[in-house]
């Protein structure tokens, strides 16, 4: 049985001028399967990492390692993922209780990866949510579509501030068949600099992290 590695880095945390919040809750859902930081199924106690083993449908995978930053942000990080049938497989990565004194966030959201075998495609959706509902999706934020190998795709947005607000990236692999491989990156962040220095910025983090990638293979 073919096996990947799915490392999952929720980044959470979030800025104040008068005083340092408490940390911001994060979960990861595999399909059905909700994992609750420090929860049943996370296997590392420390606070903001999770991880997990698992085998869903056509999948089979291990998902570890998470930190934390001062900034509110969220990354699904070193996904390595191959498929044991042809299936969908969707991750989701959520963070509560996130706050931020300005009352707009500029949100850099950063899509890269590859892959190898079959027509396959990598979507990540990104969405930030007013009500602070765990996975909540009141705000989209931004779709990015991965339909051919190797890509490093970006996109900047602003949306809301204050708080306490939640994030929520939602990562969905299609799979033609079984043996595909795949090496996905996909993360959000509050930048604050121009959008224009953002997306360069992030472009060129994806394009070397996938040389990167590449050269392990």
């Amino acid at each position: 049985m073919s096996r990947f590695l799915l490392a999952a880095t929720a980044v959470a945390g979030f800025a104040s001028i008068a005083a340092t919040p408490a940390q911001a809750a994060v979960i990861l859902m595999v399909g059905p399967t909700t994992i609750t930081d420090n929860g049943p199924g996370d296997l590392n106690a420390a606070l903001g990492q999770i991880t997990s083993i698992d085998t869903p449908v056509d999948f089979t995978m291990t998902i570890n390692t998470g930190t934390t930053t001062s900034i509110p942000s969220m990354d699904l990080s070193s996904t390595d993922i191959t498929s044991t049938a042809a299936g969908s497989l969707v991750v989701q990565l959520t963070e509560t209780g996130l706050t931020k004194s300005s009352p707009v966030t500029h949100w850099v959201t950063q899509f890269s990866g590859s892959w190898v075998g079959g027509a396959a495609s990598a979507e990540l959706q990104t969405y930030m949510d007013p009500s602070n509902t765990p996975f909540g999706q009141a705000t989209p934020l931004t779709d990015l579509i991965g339909t051919s190998t190797p890509f490093a795709l970006s996109f900047a947005t602003n949306a809301g501030g204050g708080g306490p607000f939640s994030i929520t990236e939602v990562l969905t692999i299609n799979a033609q068949a079984a043996g595909e491989t795949f090496s996905l990156d996909g993360s959000m962040a509050d930048a604050p600099e121009p959008t224009s220095v953002g997306l360069v910025g992030a472009g060129l983090v994806g394009l070397a992290w996938v040389r990167r990638r590449k050269r392990k293979v």
